[in-house]
This record gives C-alpha cells, sequence and structure tokens, in this order.
C-alpha cells in the first residue's frame, strides 16, 4: 500500500478503504483503512473546496468521538475528515440513535462549498428483519432531530436527513421523512444526490403492500397516492440549505421609555438588516431600540449569508408601543348650587373619581357633578402604562341677593328699588 494514515487491516468482517489515485497515470498516490476491530464499511466519499477528504459510512465498532464535533455516541453511522494526502485525521464522529449497532443505510452525502455536511440514509423494520447480522438493528428510533423539523416523529422505519456545520461543530438540521403509516419503504442499493445547494433528490421504493399514503407526498404531485398493489417508487425533492429568518414576538405592550429588547432565532445567517419602523436601522444581531413615541411600527429583519450559501430572508413583526398620556380638563366657569356639570378626564382606562357620592358613575372618564358647594374631585387614572392621581376643582357661586329695604309710600308716588347679587336680575 502507499502512503497513508492507516496501512492496515484493523480486524473484524470488514474496514473501510480509501485510495487517492494520480490521474495521469493511474496510480495510487496515498491509501489509507477505516476502521477498528469490528465491522466498518465506507460508502460515501466527498472533497471540500480545499480538497480535504470527508467519508460517510456503517461501524459496528467503538468509533470515538472528536473534542468539538456533535454526535451521539456509541452510534452505527461515521462521517471522518482526512487531509488531502490522507495522511492525517482530522476529526472523526458518529451519529444515530448510540445503540452500538449499525442504525441506518447511508444513501446520500454532500460537502457544500461553504464546508456544510449533509448527510442521507433509511432503516427499520425491512432492514431488521433481513437476517443480515449488520441490519437486524435496523432503527431509526432515537435518532436526534432539530427544533423546526420537518417531521419530528418516526415509527422506526423512516428516512433521517440531516445538516452538520463546518467541522461538524454542530448539528444545523436534522430531520425524519417517509411519514408514519409504512415499514416498508425502503432503498433496494442504489443511491440518491444532494446538488451542491443542499438539495436531496431521493428515490424510494415505498408505501409497499398497497398502502396509498404508505410514504409522504404532497398537495399537486404528479401522484399522491400509491396506484400499485404493492411497492411503488416515491420520489422527493427536500432542501435542507434554507436560511431562516425568524423573529420572536416581544411583549404585546411595550410602555415608553422602555426599550424593546428583540429576539433573533434566525439560523444559517451572519449578516443581519433591521428596519423598526421608524427609520432608523441597525446590524446588531440582537439590538434593543428606544421608540421616540406610542404607536404601532412594523419591524423587518433581514438576514443573509456573506458567503452567499444561502438565498437571503425576512421576517416581519408589529410592536405597540404605549406611553401614559392621562390628564383631565379644568372647569373653564363656576356653576350654580345643584346645577348639574359633566367632568372630564382622558389617557386611561380605568378610573375612579372621588367624592364618589355626589357623581352619576366615579368609574368613567366624564361623570356628572350635582354640588351646592365648591367642591374638589380626585381622580385616579391608570392604564397598562402608568397611573396618576390628579385634582379637578369646581366652583359653586352660592346664590346671594340683596334688596332694598321696605319702605311706604303715597299713591303715585316714586321709590327707588335696588337689587345686587350675581347673574341676571328681573323684576315683577
Amino acid at each position: 500500500m502507499a502512503a497513508g494514515n492507516d496501512l492496515s487491516n484493523n480486524g473484524g468482517l470488514s474496514d473501510g478503504y480509501l485510495a487517492r489515485f494520480n490521474p495521469g497515470n493511474g496510480s495510487v498516490v496515498a491509501a489509507t483503512f477505516l476502521g477498528a476491530n469490528e465491522y466498518d464499511q465506507a460508502y460515501f466519499v466527498r472533497c471540500d473546496p480545499s480538497n480535504l477528504v470527508y467519508v460517510y459510512g456503517q461501524t459496528e465498532s467503538n468509533w470515538a468521538i472528536s473534542p468539538g464535533c456533535a454526535g451521539t455516541p456509541n452510534s452505527g453511522q461515521f462521517i471522518r475528515k482526512y487531509d488531502g494526502g490522507l495522511a492525517n485525521i482530522q476529526w472523526s464522529t458518529v451519529f444515530g440513535a448510540g445503540t452500538g449497532h449499525v442504525e441506518i443505510s447511508p444513501t446520500a452525502f454532500l460537502v457544500s462549498d461553504c464546508y456544510e455536511i449533509y448527510v442521507a440514509g433509511w432503516g427499520g423494520q425491512l432492514n431488521a428483519n433481513s437476517g443480515v447480522s449488520q441490519a437486524i438493528n435496523s432503527t431509526t428510533n432515537g435518532f436526534q432531530t432539530t427544533p423546526g423539523a420537518y417531521q419530528t416523529n418516526t415509527n422506526g422505519s423512516n428516512f433521517y436527513l440531516a445538516v452538520f456545520a463546518a467541522d461538524a461543530q454542530a448539528l444545523n438540521y436534522a430531520t425524519y421523512m417517509g411519514g408514519m403509516t409504512s415499514s416498508s419503504n425502503h432503498v433496494d442499493g442504489g443511491t440518491s444526490r444532494f446538488d451542491k445547494k443542499g438539495r436531496i433528490y431521493h428515490a424510494v421504493c415505498g408505501a409497499c403492500g398497497g398502502n396509498n399514503f404508505g410514504f409522504t407526498s404532497t398537495p399537486g404531485s404528479w401522484s399522491p397516492q400509491n396506484p400499485s398493489p404493492n411497492c411503488n417508487m416515491a420520489v422527493f425533492k427536500f432542501d435542507l440549505s434554507t436560511l431562516d429568518a425568524v423573529l420572536a414576538q416581544p411583549s404585546p405592550l411595550i410602555c415608553l421609555p422602555n426599550p424593546v429588547f428583540f429576539n433573533n432565532n434566525s439560523v444559517n445567517g451572519n449578516t443581519y438588516e433591521w428596519d423598526f419602523g421608524d427609520n432608523t436601522f441597525s446590524n446588531q444581531f440582537e439590538p434593543s431600540h428606544v421608540y421616540g413615541g406610542p404607536g404601532v411600527y412594523n419591524v423587518t429583519l433581514v438576514v443573509s449569508d456573506s458567503l452567499n450559501c444561502y438565498e437571503p430572508d425576512t421576517a416581519q413583526i408589529q410592536v405597540n408601543i404605549g406611553d401614559f398620556q392621562g390628564g383631565v380638563t379644568l372647569p373653564a366657569q363656576s356653576v350654580c348650587p345643584g346645577s348639574p356639570f359633566t367632568l372630564d378626564a382622558f389617557g386611561g382606562s380605568t378610573y375612579l373619581w372621588s367624592p364618589a357620592n355626589v357623581l352619576s358613575n366615579p368609574n368613567i372618564p366624564n361623570p356628572v357633578a350635582t354640588v351646592y358647594t365648591s367642591t374638589v374631585f380626585t381622580v385616579i387614572i391608570s392604564d397598562s402604562c402608568g397611573a396618576d392621581t390628579l385634582q379637578v376643582p369646581l366652583n359653586v357661586v352660592p346664590l346671594s341677593l340683596t334688596l332694598s329695604s321696605d319702605t311706604s309710600i303715597c299713591i303715585g308716588s316714586q321709590v327707588p328699588l335696588s337689587a345686587v347679587g350675581p347673574g341676571t336680575i328681573a323684576w315683577s
């Protein structure tokens, strides 16, 4: 064997084997075994834009997960990265259900131009019943899915699609595919493909036994049901490379002068453009903002990827900004004793006037007051953004009339009469 990381077989039923050839003369430049002391099999090999080499396969051996890599220990599917010369292992990880056995059969593999790692595979009852020793523990139960996954539950016999971040530092997305009504969906050998944008095009031997709805289908597809009395070819296209702009809704009402704190739950982006709806902007990941006045504002977030791995995405929410603006209108004139007068308060959601015994209703903004002496009314105005206690003085002018004294006169004589008092005086 030429130069490589591991030049000898490691025992067990099988090892994976990886070789690099000279494109000019076909000679082996470097080669390596992959595996430990049990069954190990390499299914796919891919190179990243830096010509580093990735392998995806199955294992019954106990592969270690390299520091900093996402994975599930003791699982039956491995991913490993080598340098371009196959001399050094960059990292290794395993993913799956942690059963200590092979769980799924790999069907597609990609390392994108943005160094993300895409995997697909299937497993379940049909494999487990095959009698093949490396397949008897096949299942999709127990695999990790991520928030927002297309299908979070499994009947144990589904397809599994996942995306790891560069160098497998995180599991960015993972979902089941295939529905819950059939345990016989499978691939008879063969593989499917991811394109460089992270979209998988997958063929499935599905809905076996004439199960009309035995595999996931979408409205408007060419044949959403199985017209066969047995298995039918199912095909799906799934985009795992989307960028999602997601905004968490802040509180229903935020009162001035408090700031609004925005929660950004977007994934796969690294550039953020915020429009707060008041001609102010930000490019922070999770900004805060103080609005200049009350109102309803439309907030827009545009998320993009500086490496152009994903199409930009936009999210919008509305924020309701409140401000306590309670107040009263002071009387412009005095009133007579016993004359009804309408008081006026505004800007609140609740009102409490006192003294209540002289009011038509102490809990409305405009109660009618009937008093016989000058009175100072107190009102407590409140809403979701605050409260205030204000006073309204109502001046009552008492009836006071001064007349000239009684007098006796002769018939035909004149006498001056006088009356002094507020308002208009009428004699009769």
